[in-house]
């Protein structure tokens, strides 16, 4: 896609520093990249390019989501809007996971999130996905990480406990890692 991890400012960087190394198929689609993402923000203005780019799953996969805890999900005059994107989701949820872009590294958080999505609109994804990204009872968000995510974990459970599944290991990490007044 020409892009250094999803990075507009990345891209940029290496692409100063290839122009000098002479790499210039690869110059050629950084360029293509970073053309596209400024002309996703719309602005109008060459050059602008938002800091992550693109974002096609993390997106409608996170807005679905807080749309549930607004109690918003099942609106109607959404309805057809949610179906669209949880079919994409559905057909996109590979054995890996999601990660934030389609071709991006899965990552346990996305995942999750999508996972529970899929759940909350009736499908009824299997958790494989995500027990790939497990360690003992917890979760990382990438795999080779040393240390798990408290927010990584609370989408997990959330998942599993959607699946009906839950997971004790999960749920007490999570509860242990409160601070004293109830919160993360």
């Amino acid at each position: 896609y020409g892009s250094i991890g999803i990075s507009p400012a990345a891209t940029a960087a290496w692409r100063a520093h290839a122009v000098t190394q002479g790499s210039m198929p690869q110059v050629g689609r950084a360029d293509a990249y970073l053309q596209a993402a400024s002309r996703a923000t719309r602005s109008g203005i060459e050059g602008v390019v938002p800091n992550v780019w693109p974002i096609n799953v993390f997106e409608p996969c996170w807005s679905l989501y807080t749309l549930h805890l607004a109690g918003l999900f099942a609106h109607p005059a959404l309805a057809e809007a949610v179906r669209v994107i949880v079919a994409q989701l559905d057909a996109r949820l590979g054995v890996r996971g999601l990660g934030p872009a389609l071709h991006f590294a899965a990552d346990a958080d996305d995942t999750a999130v999508a996972l529970c999505v899929l759940r909350l609109a009736g499908r009824d994804p299997a958790d494989d996905a995500l027990r790939h990204f497990e360690i003992g009872e917890l979760f990382v968000t990438f795999p080779g990480e040393r240390n798990a995510s408290v927010s990584t974990n609370i989408h997990a459970l959330h998942a599993l406990r959607l699946l009906g599944k839950p997971s004790a290991g999960t749920s007490a990490y999570v509860e242990a890692n409160r601070n004293p007044h109830g919160l993360w």
